[in-house]
């Protein structure tokens, strides 16, 4: 189903946007897991999950106090990382991008994505690597493809990252 603003424009959602959930994490875990039960149940019903998840939507949204705000600061960071996850930038570049100091940058960052800046351009890298491996590029290929110099560095990394080895990675199909 569509998701639609008050006034009735499509919402368009990011994709690799973090939410930071705080300490409420286990009421949005609740929520998740009551809408796989409603998926699994025999009784299931569409609109019973369109109001789990309008619910987990409008429960995320409600607790965002400081989420627009850090995310219009480090946009152009984020912006910039989506062109360029394939370069090794030190955080001073992406901080540039903002215009505002690098410590800065790093705490706001994190306050908003949930994550450092370089575990970031990481994810981005490795669902890059997930596809190429799709397209069956070897280890040494999608490691330099992506922005690692040194495959078994890349390889350590993704098995840390992810908590599996890209060649057993279950999200490749």
């Amino acid at each position: 189903f569509d998701l639609c603003s008050l006034s009735g424009e499509n919402i368009i959602l990011e994709p690799d946007i973090y939410h930071n959930w705080n300490n409420s994490q286990n009421q949005y875990i609740r929520f998740f897991h009551n809408l796989c039960d409603c998926f699994e149940s025999p009784d299931f019903s569409i609109l019973w999950a369109k109001s789990l998840l309008y619910r987990l939507l409008y429960n995320l949204t409600a607790n965002m106090t400081d989420a627009a705000p850090s995310y219009t600061i480090i946009e152009p960071a984020i912006r910039f990382i989506g062109s360029h996850y394939r370069e090794n930038h030190p955080i001073k570049v992406y901080a540039d991008q903002c215009q505002i100091s690098e410590s800065y940058f790093r705490k706001k960052f994190v306050e908003c994505m949930g994550i450092p800046p370089i575990e970031y351009r990481n994810r981005l890298r490795f669902r890059e690597a997930r596809r190429l491996h799709q397209e069956n590029h070897s280890i040494q290929e999608i490691s330099e493809m992506v922005g690692f110099c040194d495959a078994n560095y890349f390889t350590k990394l993704y098995k840390r990252s992810m908590g599996v080895s890209l060649k057993n990675d279950p999200e490749i199909v």
